[in-house]
């Protein structure tokens, strides 16, 4: 799947090691090529559908984790995105605490 024929990219991360690996964020699922870019996949299994991808991570020591930020939440994959359940909530980031 050619990427611009499916929705705008809002974020893009890269493996550290292997530069034909990219994953972009876009306005609806999260996908990956391991080409360099003519094809590319979606990755969402475990996320929900047509969620917008703001963010997307690579750790640089593990890149088998990829991180997502997307409207449904917080996503974690440890399997280069493949699948990956989300995070838990946070519990109150701005609640004051005694």
């Amino acid at each position: 799947m050619i990427l611009y024929e499916v929705r705008p990219v809002v974020s893009l991360a890269f493996h550290p090691r292997d530069p034909n690996v990219i994953y972009a964020g876009t306005t609806h699922v999260p996908r990956r090529t391991t080409g360099g870019g003519p094809h590319w996949q979606s990755i969402h299994s475990g996320m929900l559908d047509d969620s917008d991808v703001f963010s997307i991570v690579v750790d640089p020591k593990n890149p088998e984790i990829v991180l997502a930020s997307a409207c449904g939440g917080a996503y974690r994959s440890a399997n280069a995105g493949t699948s990956g359940p989300a995070c838990p909530p946070p519990t109150a980031p701005f609640e004051r605490k005694s």
